[in-house]
């Protein structure tokens, strides 16, 4: 299924952040979940963001399995992930201003259970 059919409810707060929130359709099964997506743009301190909602992930879900850190024509996109049995969740910075946050299925048998 195409993600066009993504839906994008209101914004919502996790802590100080008003964050966008798309939900995507299973792309075997348009009735289940695929996943979820947040999305911090236009946002004034995408470096500080990122930290403070790498924080709350860390305190939430423990150490993350991994990081990364690459520097691309003057601009820095830092990535961390939390890798579970069912579920990967990967928080990003991207471009100058964009932070995002991305519950997904870690295979096509866990897509079932988000």
């Amino acid at each position: 299924m195409a993600e066009a059919h993504a839906i994008t409810p209101e914004h919502i707060k996790v802590e100080r952040f008003d964050l966008t929130v798309t939900l995507y359709p299973s792309h075997s099964d348009s009735k289940k979940l695929g996943k979820i997506d947040l999305d911090r743009l236009l946002n004034e301190d995408p470096a500080g963001t990122y930290n403070s909602l790498k924080t709350l992930l860390i305190e939430k879900y423990g150490k993350p399995t991994n990081q990364e850190r690459q520097d691309s024509n003057g601009t820095t996109r830092n990535t961390t992930a939390w890798i579970f049995p069912s579920t990967i969740i990967t928080l990003d910075t991207y471009g100058a201003q964009g932070v995002e946050i991305l519950y997904e299925p870690a295979n096509a048998k866990a897509a079932d259970t988000l």
